[in-house]
């Protein structure tokens, strides 16, 4: 995605005049083009699936960095610890999930059963 000065700086004025070229010119390359309003950047034009890479890249990269400032500062656990951890929690989320569906169910059964009283009695 190397920017090529002569075909990938353009006014906004181009970009008005010509912009079926430019935008077909931006998906098959996969650089970006840099609008210049005034002769000085305003902004910059960029494939959708690339802007969609540069995003994902730019979240792995802040989470990495998290994770060497925590391993910098001591907030590391062993391998063992950390998936007796994780398995625990996971068995205390699933009973969790259980027990909310059957709540849910025996009040959506109780207001069911309530529904169905209240219609027998109009008809």
């Amino acid at each position: 995605m190397q920017l090529q000065i002569t075909q990938d700086i353009l006014s906004i004025t181009e970009l008005k005049k010509h912009t079926n070229t430019i935008l077909q010119q931006v998906h098959e390359t996969k650089r970006p083009v840099v609008l210049t309003v005034n002769g000085k950047a305003e902004a910059v034009l960029l494939d959708a699936s690339e802007f969609e890479k540069m995003s994902i890249a730019f979240d792995l990269i802040q989470k990495l960095s998290k994770a060497e400032m925590d391993i910098k500062t001591g907030k590391t656990e062993d391998a063992d610890t950390f998936f007796k951890r994780f398995r625990s929690e996971k068995k205390n989320i699933k009973l969790r999930s259980r027990n909310l569906l059957k709540t849910i169910l025996k009040i959506s059964g109780n207001t069911l059963l309530w529904i169905i009283s209240k219609l027998q009695r109009n008809f």
